[in-house]
Parts: structure tokens; sequence; C-alpha cells
């Protein structure tokens, strides 16, 4: 952790912030962290496990060129490692024209807030992108901060735009004076982990607003983003992107943003930010100059004995069938080289096949490599493609290594691009395609049976990973604490066990619904872990006894060994209403049931915090658990030891599907209220609140205003030792000097709204909304509504105090 920290400032500031911002663990749907940088929050990772900052890394770019490839494991910043290895790619002399290139000047120089590097795949964005970082960093001056980020597939399955903004943070947080930095940044990291994922778009703007408000006075941020339409997989995230850097773009003279954007030509369609500086690499001629100097390279290392005008005209060749494409030379090549291993006279020949085709392009080429594959590799070959096509992130390639090692068969690096035909590559020791467009290739020419491979897939690797763990890693994933410390030894794991241990649920999840066997095995593997750990003397800690089992010795009993004992223990329900508690936790239907069908308790409570399955499941937004749970006799009544039932994690998490589902059953149960446990009928909310918004201020360093809102208790409400719960304040809108609009002679004088609102009463209740509160307005007229307060009501305060706000300087 202490590379993360100036030298005079104390570690402890950082749990001093999070004490002060940290949201309320027991309502929020995910278990984070208790400290994290921003690039790693998505991952769930400590400080620890971080390596350094971007800023100290970068400044030694230049010298990690040349240190061996085996060192760059130590960069836990996915991005950073992405940029380091294509820097090692950019030949010497090739890229530089971009720094000169007119429209890259006046992005730099002048006040052009967005400039567009757009090409087809492979045309070298990234390593062009990779080129102006460097060069950003070398000369920038006294106030320029460069962040970045490269959507390399490492955040599957987060929002785009998430994690964009985490890793924005995550770059701003370290920035000298590190602890005031911490201070603006560390309760925006707080609030984005809490809004959910994905973003809505209110509260994506509202934390982007914010962040753009941390900018000092002198301060000019160059934003680089590449290869987002590699990463973004729906319409509503493409949507969100694009939102987020439309907004980046616009030129606020206060705050300087300056966005550089690499994609192919299709990604913003007819959405290009107004004023956007636009350069194209596929009709650029300057992109043909490197591919020459790439293609001289290239030969000369290959075929050096070939004659000069041999050379030269091998050379033409394959620029003409490369068409500007730095993907297909490169490709072109390498199918060269398959028979160059063998001879020079093998290069040609390899080239001749490929260019008897009346066309070249990815399609083919990738066809062409496929069909290399050679009978005594193909087997292998194919199981790397579906380990690296289905694989949760990125594997590195000792990973893949001990896995082929667990199954008894040795392979070596250099050996992974000659098995696959050189459709897998490594860089900067992870395995990957040779470019993304390689997946496409597969999805789209297997798309008859895709749904079916990525199903058979999953449960390979589900499978895998749960057979590599051990009882302890098996029960550390899950979140499942023993009363012994944790022993040293699992605090070094090699191999592959650091993926299975990290990413087997990602694989079950998704494999789950349609497999024969996994929940079975499941269950067996967790009810092994647990009898291993009660062997060695251990227990998980507020788990045992869940069933309400009591042992009471008889003298027959007495006479047994202690070992008898412990496996009566085993036998209990115990295991049941842990696996069903884990079940619910994650959305595992199937285990579930089974965990049903066995025996276990569906009102068992678990954990510190004494929840039920039910209040798991409606935490975390599993609707068929929740289904199957209330048809098996779970009752919705229920609280945590908290005081909070599973309509209040419904609630908190904005889970309306499961706040109506619950409702619904209670009223078609005739299921006995306890009156002060309000359950979310409209009757219920009796605590009043006044809604008020009122527009000030926001920042000092520019005229902008905040449409802030407070929502008031009306009578006061005392927490269990008699004092008096806060008002909860919502942030709102922030609306920029641009956006003002002439002032309204009839809210001329108007500062503040107001209205009051009802809610359920207690305490608890109090916590669920102020929870939702973190997640903007938005979201709390969502819940407000729910309690059976009128729409034009809460309009009235909302949509009104925003048009206050454009309306008044």
């Amino acid at each position: 952790m202490a590379d993360h920290w100036h030298s005079n400032e104390s570690n402890s500031t950082a749990w001093d912030m999070k004490s002060k911002y940290w949201a309320d663990n027991d309502i929020q749907r995910t278990s984070w962290p208790s400290l994290f940088c921003g690039i790693c929050v998505l991952r769930n990772l400590n400080l620890d496990a971080c390596s350094g900052d971007h800023f100290a890394g970068l400044q030694s770019l230049d010298s990690s060129q040349n240190q061996d490839r085996g060192q760059h494991k130590t960069w836990s910043c996915h991005s950073t490692r992405t940029l380091i290895s294509k820097n090692n790619e950019s030949l010497n002399g090739t890229g530089l024209w971009f720094l000169d290139h007119e429209k890259y000047v006046q992005w730099l120089h002048q006040s052009s807030a967005f400039l567009w590097l757009n090409g087809c795949p492979g045309a070298g964005k990234t390593v062009l992108v990779s080129t102006v970082i460097r060069d950003l960093v070398k000369t920038r001056r006294a106030g320029e901060l460069v962040v970045y980020y490269f959507a390399n597939g490492y955040y599957h399955g987060f929002s785009t735009a998430k994690a964009i903004l985490c890793s924005i943070l995550g770059q701003l947080l370290f920035r000298e004076p590190i602890l005031k930095s911490f201070k603006e940044v560390f309760p925006l990291l707080n609030d984005l982990v809490v809004a959910g994922n994905p973003l809505s778009s209110a509260k994506m703007l509202q934390i982007f607003t914010r962040l753009r408000h941390i900018l000092r006075g002198h301060e000019t941020l160059y934003l680089l983003l590449d290869g987002l339409d590699e990463e973004i997989h729906s319409p509503q995230e493409r949507a969100l992107v694009l939102e987020l850097i439309d907004h980046a773009s616009r030129h606020d003279p206060n705050h300087q943003i300056k966005c550089f954007i690499s994609s192919r030509s299709t990604f913003f369609g007819n959405k290009v930010p107004n004023g956007a500086l636009q350069v194209e690499l596929d009709s650029n001629p300057l992109v043909r100059d490197d591919m020459s100097l790439y293609v001289r390279h290239s030969l000369h290392s290959l075929v050096s004995s070939y004659p000069s005008r041999e050379l030269k005209e091998l050379e033409k060749r394959i620029l003409n069938y490369a068409s500007g494409s730095f993907l297909i030379l490169r490709l072109i090549l390498r199918h060269g080289e398959h028979g160059a291993a063998e001879s020079e006279a093998g290069f040609q020949n390899g080239l001749l096949n490929l260019f008897d085709s009346s066309t070249i392009g990815l399609d083919a080429i990738y066809a062409s490599m496929l069909a290399r594959l050679k009978d005594c590799n193909k087997e292998a070959a194919l199981s790397m493609l579906r380990w690296v096509t289905f694989a949760a992130r990125p594997l590195e390639i000792h990973e893949l290594l001990a896995l082929y090692e667990q199954t008894g068969v040795k392979i070596k690096e250099e050996d992974i691009s000659t098995i696959s035909a050189g459709l897998l590559i490594s860089i900067d020791n992870q395995i990957r395609f040779t470019h993304l467009s390689v997946r496409e290739y597969l999805e789209s020419s297997l798309s008859d049976r895709w749904n079916e491979l990525s199903e058979e897939a999953n449960e390979m690797i589900a499978h895998t990973c749960l057979k590599l763990l051990s009882a302890e890693e098996l029960l550390q994933s899950l979140a499942l604490s023993t009363r012994k410390p944790t022993s040293t030894k699992t605090m070094t794991k090699l191999g592959f066990v650091p993926y299975a241990q990290s990413h087997w649920m990602f694989h079950y999840q998704r494999a789950e619904r349609h497999s024969s066997y996994l929940a079975g095995l499941l269950h067996d593997t967790l009810e092994h872990a647990i009898t291993t750990l009660r062997t060695n003397g251990d227990e998980l800690d507020h788990y045992s006894n869940l069933s309400g089992w009591e042992y009471v010795e008889s003298s027959q009993d007495a006479k047994l060994r202690p070992d008898d004992y412990r496996r009566h223990l085993v036998n209990s329900r115990d295991i049941l209403n842990i696996a069903l508690r884990t079940s619910a936790q994650f959305g595992l239907l199937k285990l579930t049931k089974l965990e049903l069908d066995m025996g276990a308790n569906p009102n068992a409570p678990s954990g510190s915090e004494r929840q039920t399955p039910l209040c798991l499941a409606a935490r975390s937004g599993h609707l068929e658990v929740v289904k199957l749970l209330l048809q098996r006799g779970a009752n919705p009544l229920l609280a945590s030891g908290s005081g909070l039932t599973p309509l209040a994690y419904a609630l908190a998490n904005g889970h309306y599907g499961i706040r109506d589902l619950l409702m619904g059953y209670v009223s078609e149960k005739s299921m006995d209220f306890n009156e002060h446990q309000p359950f979310g009928r409209a009757k219920d909310a009796t605590q009043e609140f006044e809604l008020a918004a009122s527009t000030l201020p926001s920042y000092t360093s520019c005229p902008c205003l905040l449409v802030n809102y407070e929502l008031r208790a009306m009578p006061e409400i005392l927490d269990g030792n008699g004092r008096i719960l806060p008002p909860i304040t919502v942030s709102g809108d922030n609306i920029a000097e641009g956006e003002l609009l002439i002032s309204s002679p009839n809210l001329e004088n108007s500062r503040s709204l107001s209205t009051i609102v009802k809610w359920y009463p207690g305490v608890e209740m109090y916590r669920v909304l102020n929870h939702v509160s973190k997640r903007g307005i938005d979201d709390v007229r969502k819940l407000l509504l729910t309690a059976g307060n009128r729409e034009d009501d809460l309009d009235l305060v909302i949509s009104l105090s925003k048009l206050l706000a454009r309306s008044t300087f």
C-alpha cells in the first residue's frame, strides 16, 4: 500500500476517509472492500494488490521498453499494461507523423475539446493512442493531467461507463497534493460504487459533473479512451457511453477537459459531438509509409538473403493486399512465417498460397489459419480457444500453462502461437487473440451454435475451477469467514487457483440453468469444505447451528470419539442452510431448489447480520429465487438482525419487481401484519417528510448552480440511543453556465420549493430512504412513488426546481 502514498502522508488518512464516506454495507447489494483505488474497485481488490499509481508508472514508460517482459506482471492496472505492450509493438520511427498532424496540433494547443481517431479493425489505432499518451506524459507541463482507459475486455460484465469513470477517478486519486485529492475523489468513488450497475444516465452525469469540478483552475485533463466499440455490446450501454463522451467534450473554460477517442468509424453513427476534429486512418497515405517500414523490417529479419529487387516487389505486393490494415499486414506476414520456419522458400510459398485467393480479408485469413491447425494439436488448440473466448478476463500466461499442467500436458509460452496457428498470442504476460476481431469471426461463423458453445464452455470452466479450490479457498470466495485466522499458506496462491477463486462464480451463474450436474457438484464441494473445516477443529463464524438443532449428550454419546462427534455435527442441517444462504445470495436457482428439497430451512437466519435467505435474494435482486423461496415457505415478514425486512432490502436496491411480488404474495396469503413493521402498502406510509428543493452556487470557481434536495422528517425520528436522525440530503443536477437561460419573471424571486411526502415509519425505513438518496433524486422519486405519493406533487418540486436553476443567473 505504501506505493500509493506520498512519503509524508499517513495511510491512516485513508481509513479516516473510509469511515466518513463509506456506504451502508448492511443494505448495500454487494460487499465491497474497505479500501480501494478506482481501477481495482470493479474487481473487488484491495489497494494492497495494486503496484503503483498511473502517473508513477507513466514516468517510467520509456525505461520500461527495455525491461524484461517478465517484469511487466507487476503492473496491476490493466490499462497501463495495455499501454506498455502497445508501446512495445510500436516500431521506431512509426506513428511520429501523427504528432505533427494538423488536427492533433489543433486539438493540443487550441480550445478544441474533442479529437476522434477512427479506422477499420487493425488500422493501428491503439498503437497510435499509446504514442500520443507517451508524448503527452513526456511533454506535459504543470497542471496537465493525462488519464486513459483501454477497453480490453478485462472488466467484462461491468458497465463500460462505470469502468471509464472508475478509471478516471482512480488516476486522479493520487495527483499532488495527495491528501487533498483523496478528500475530493474518495466521496465520488463511494457514490459510484453505490450507484448500481449499470449506471443511470442522471447519476452518471451528476458524478461526471462533480468530477469535472474537482479540476483546479490551472489544470487541464487529457482524457484518452480507446477501443470502446470492442467492449460495448448493448444499445443501452452504447447510448450511456455516448452521452458521457458528449458531456466530456463540451467546452468549459473553467474546467478544461480534452477528449481523444479512438474507435471504429461506425462507433458514433450520427451522434458525433459538435465541433469534433476527425482523423481517418483508412485512407491516410502516412499510414502506408508506416506499414512500409514495418514490412521492410519484417522481411529483413525473415528473408534477408532475397535480392533487393525481389524484396521490393514482395513488399509492394504485401502492402497492396493489406489494404491499409496493420492487422491484415501482420497476419499476412505471420502466415508466411509458418513456412519460413523451415526455409525462405517456404515463406514465399506460404504467401503465394494466400495470394491465390481472389480477395484477402480478415475472414479469409482467419479461415486459413483455422485450416492450418495440425491434427496432433487440434484438440489442444480448440481447448485454448475455448478458454480464451469465454474466460471472465484475459488469462495470464502462467495461468494457462498451469491449467494444462493440471491435465498432464506441459506446454511452453512459445508453443501457444504455434499450436493455435497464430490465432492466439502472448502479450505482456497475457494470452489473447491476435486481435479482438478473431472472436467476432468465431461468433459469426458459429452463430447457430454460439449459445450452446457458451453454455458448455462455462460449465466446463466452472467444473474445473471448483475441482481446483481447496476448502479454505472456496469458503473465502463465498465470503464465509472462519473463527480461526486464515492460514498464511493461502496468501501466496500460484498457478490457476487465483483465477478459479475469483471467477468460478462468474462461470457457474452462466452455466447452472442448463447444466444437469453443476448444482449437485457445488453442494458436494461446499459440504466437503465445511466437513474439512470442522474436522480441523474450526467453524464458520456466525454460521453454526443454523437449524436450531441442539446436541444433548447421552451415556452412549459420551463414548463417541471426537471425530465421530464432528461427523455427527456435519450431518446436521447446518450445511444445507449454509448452502441455501449461498444460493440465495448469488441467485443460484437450481442449487436453491436442491437445498430446499433436501430439507434446508427457508427462514434460517445466518451471518453477522442474521439475514434470512429471502432477505439476501431480495437485496441482490434475484427474482426467480425469491419466487421459489416464497413458494417453499419463506416468511416475507421476517426481518434481519438489523430490523430490515426483505421488502426494505428490495426497495433500498431498486428491485421494484421483487417489491410487487412480496406485496402481492402477502395479500394473496392474507398474512398478519405487525403494526410496528410497515409492509409497503400506501396506508402504511404514515411518516411525513418535507421534500424541499433549493438552488445555490455549487462551486466558487465558476458560476454554476446546484439543485439540492432535502428530506426532513416531521416529526423527527429518534434512533435507538434517543438521538435525532439528521435530514436526508440528495444532490441534484449541476447547471453549467452555458445552460442558464434568461431569468423568468415568475421565478425571479424564488429560490426554493417544497412539498409534503409520506414514507414508512421507523429507523430501518429511514435507513432505506437514506441509502437510496446516494443514488440520486431520480431513484428517490421512484421510491416515494412506491409509497403512494402522487406523481404530480413530486414533479412539482423536482421538475420545477430544475427549471428554476435554468432560469436564474
